[in-house]
């Protein structure tokens, strides 16, 4: 099974569950900043960590967005 999406206003540590359910083998993540909310000097990297059944949470490796972001995922189950 293939999963697209987006999480609006996508906090840190975030749990997203995909249904129909399957056993998650490989997300993808990209972030989208709004205007002005870019931070400077950092690689701005969001990871899906704790691969669950058919969940997986959202973590921001090296900063904190001061606003919201939405983050859009590619995910792959069987």
């Amino acid at each position: 099974t293939i999963y697209a999406g987006f999480i609006p206003n996508c906090l840190q540590g975030q749990i997203v569950q995909l249904l129909p359910s399957t056993t998650l083998k490989y997300v993808g993540l990209s972030i989208f900043f709004p205007t002005g909310a870019i931070p400077a000097t950092i690689p701005k990297i969001a990871t899906a960590i704790n691969f669950v059944a058919n969940q997986f949470t959202v973590t921001y490796g090296n900063f904190s967005p001061t606003n919201p972001v939405t983050v859009y995922y590619m995910a792959i189950g069987i």
